[in-house]
């Protein structure tokens, strides 16, 4: 009996060894991915291009399309949902027929480190997927016979879970790796685009916000209506934030409702585009809002306003150097 407890317990604390290991091979005390590069003008033109490519409405059902995302397009796509969801940062290289994806997520502070850094490096299977050649999380490497029999798995997974994945992959024809960038080959289905749509809606902004800028939105139509042409940008700002105050909730989320609804107004954005046709909400006619009976500084304050409330310090300082740039 005691040498099956001696061996239980030599089980046990190889057990609790190769845990500590293995956390201190994945854990790291800084990040090996830092902040994105700044936003450029030439990123808002190609992400232009990007959505001319994308939003081909008019297009048959079944016509074959093709999608072509840069490198720097990818990463930028991922920092945003890696910094909405977990406060991380990624980067994105193509070259020679590989991808490869590099992040790093902040985790709670341990005595192991309070990162974890991972890698992965993705060439062209024949099947239309996606083939693991190299995965490495911290200083441990994963076996990519490993990693590829995982991809697997989930990718079968995802096809029998989630009906919009699976009518994404029937979609696709095929995809090439080229120097900097990645063309999809795909039928066009106008039906799975709106379903697309409406799921980054729901990851850009949760359902609740929606409801609430869809009300500010309503509220701004009637205002507008009962105004001049020309307007101190006063007329606006007072009876939005009186509107809010009004609607009672968190004050914080209904003020940053107010402003977002003003500097999509201030922009002419398409609610349509962040809410989807089916709320039902479009943006009135814009009238010549002044400030210091000045045009653009009208412009300004509320643009400025509505980016400072709906993303970081980074990111809005950043936008507000391109606006000047582009001003």
């Amino acid at each position: 009996m005691k040498y099956v407890v001696a061996l239980l317990c030599g089980l046990l604390a190889a057990a609790v060894g190769l845990a500590l290991v293995v956390c201190l091979l994945v854990f790291s005390s800084a990040p090996t991915v830092g902040d994105s590069p700044a936003l450029t003008p030439e990123d808002l033109a190609s992400v232009r291009s990007l959505l001319r490519q994308a939003m081909l409405r008019d297009q048959p059902k079944g016509n074959l399309e093709q999608l072509t995302l840069r490198a720097r397009e990818i990463e930028q796509a991922m920092n945003y949902l890696l910094d909405a969801r977990l406060n991380g940062n990624a980067r994105v290289t193509i070259a020679d027929g590989v991808a490869t994806l590099a992040v790093s997520v902040p985790v709670r502070a341990s005595v192991f480190g309070s990162w974890v850094n991972a890698e992965v490096a993705l060439v062209k299977a024949d099947d239309l997927l996606l083939r693991v050649q190299h995965l490495q999380v911290g200083a441990l490497p994963i076996p990519a016979s490993m990693a590829n029999a995982l991809m697997l798995q989930l990718h079968a997974q995802l096809l029998q879970e989630e009906p919009e994945y699976a009518r994404v992959a029937s979609v696709i024809t095929g995809f090439t790796i080229d120097s900097d960038q990645l063309t999809v080959s795909y039928r066009w289905q106008r039906e799975l685009l709106d379903q697309l749509a409406a799921r980054g809606r729901n990851l850009m902004l949760d359902p609740d916000h929606q409801t609430r800028l869809a009300a500010h939105i309503k509220q701004l139509t009637q205002l507008a209506a009962s105004l001049p042409d020309k307007i101190s940008v006063t007329a606006l700002l007072a009876p939005m934030f009186t509107f809010a105050q009004a609607r009672g909730g968190s004050a914080v989320e209904e003020n940053r409702a107010a402003l977002q609804t003003l500097a999509m107004y201030a922009l002419e954005v398409d609610p349509v585009l962040l809410l989807g046709a089916s709320v039902g909400v479009s943006m009135p006619q814009k009238h010549d809002l002044r400030l210091l009976s000045r045009h653009d500084f009208a412009l300004h304050l509320l643009i400025s306003a509505g980016v400072e409330v709906s993303t970081d310090g980074n990111m809005a300082a950043e936008i507000g150097q391109l606006k000047e740039q582009l001003d």
